[in-house]
């Protein structure tokens, strides 16, 4: 029986990086969750700011402008019909 040749395929450069890639270290897995941390203590802080001005300054910029009269939309009020909007 004759030996056939074989083919040789062609090498391929190893995937350490990619298996290196996945598999992070506790160190930096500590960094990673410290980074994430301070953003969101910074948008807290941010946004709580902002929140907390937003309602210092309501009252006050309401404080000037009289509120209207609330009705319920009812009939039976004590001001007249406008002339054209007589009962039916």
């Amino acid at each position: 029986m004759p030996q056939q040749p074989q083919e040789t395929l062609p090498t391929r450069p190893e995937r350490r990086m990619r298996g290196d890639s996945t598999r992070t270290s506790p160190r930096t897995a500590i960094w990673n969750a410290l980074t994430a941390l301070a953003i969101i203590a910074v948008l807290f802080i941010t946004f709580y700011g902002i929140n907390s001005e937003r309602q210092q300054a309501e009252p006050t910029a309401t404080a000037a402008i009289p509120a209207p009269a609330q009705t319920t939309g009812q009939g039976g009020g004590s001001e007249p019909a406008p002339a054209g909007e007589g009962s039916r």
